[in-house]
């Protein structure tokens, strides 16, 4: 089987394995992290902690990354200063400001309502799409 990024990844069986198991890991998160906070002891207004909580869990994630990029033989420290300034500014506005209240909103409620309302947007974006090509006429 050729592992050659540009050519493997375009595959549509690899497409549907990848979209599933990137559904099952996003899905996984709310209880994984619920069960971490109990395992590891944090209640809901221990902030620090959580975050802390997070941060191995991303480190990890990174790590994962990484390792998988290395093994496949996938460039990706690519581009210069600039784009990983705007990398830098991105990861921190849109990745961590969401995950910060993610992981402090997750300990104030279950598992199983997050996830009802994390997926709700969902159904009332997809019902305001038209439902043909044809211009609106008022």
């Amino acid at each position: 089987m050729d592992l050659n990024p540009e050519i493997f990844f375009t595959r549509g069986k690899i497409v549907i394995i990848l979209a599933l198991a990137s559904c099952f890991l996003w899905g996984s998160a709310f209880p994984a992290v619920k069960y971490g906070y109990e395992l590891f002891g944090l209640a809901p207004g221990q902030v620090p902690a959580q975050l802390i909580f997070a941060a191995y869990r991303f480190t990890l994630a990174g790590a994962l990354v990484l390792a998988f990029a290395a093994a496949i033989r996938l460039r990706i420290f690519i581009g210069g200063i600039r784009v990983w300034a705007h990398l830098f500014t991105m990861g921190l506005s849109m990745t961590t400001l969401q995950y910060i209240f993610f992981y402090v909103g997750l300990s104030h409620t279950s598992a199983v309502k997050a996830s009802i309302l994390t997926a709700s947007p969902a159904p009332f974006s997809a019902s305001s799409w038209p439902t043909s090509s044809a211009p609106a006429t008022a």
